[in-house]
């Protein structure tokens, strides 16, 4: 299962403006709704990138994805800068999930 860059929408797919925790937060809840409805896990998201607006938020990219991704496995690789994300987002993931076999 792939999933290109999710913003972090809420549940109606509007977007809210907020911190870059409360973003980051509400993007990864997407990608686990994602996945979990596409019957994967999150133990199962060998490859995450997150895609940030801004190298400003470098820092508080590298304290969220160890708490969201506490497998070494599935750690995410490094943030990188994308430029300007859509609807002015912080942070867009983006992730690929397999089946273990």
């Amino acid at each position: 299962m792939y999933t290109s860059g999710r913003p972090p929408l809420d549940s109606a797919g509007r977007f809210p403006p907020g911190t870059f925790k409360q973003e980051a937060d509400r993007a990864r809840a997407n990608i686990t709704a994602i996945a979990a409805a596409s019957g994967y896990t999150s133990g199962e998201s060998p490859s995450v990138q997150v895609l940030l607006a801004g190298t400003g938020n470098y820092g508080d990219a590298s304290d969220w994805r160890p708490r969201q991704f506490p497998d070494p496995a599935v750690t995410p690789s490094r943030p990188f800068q994308a430029g300007a994300l859509p609807l002015g987002a912080k942070i867009e993931p983006q992730a690929v999930a397999a089946h273990h076999r």
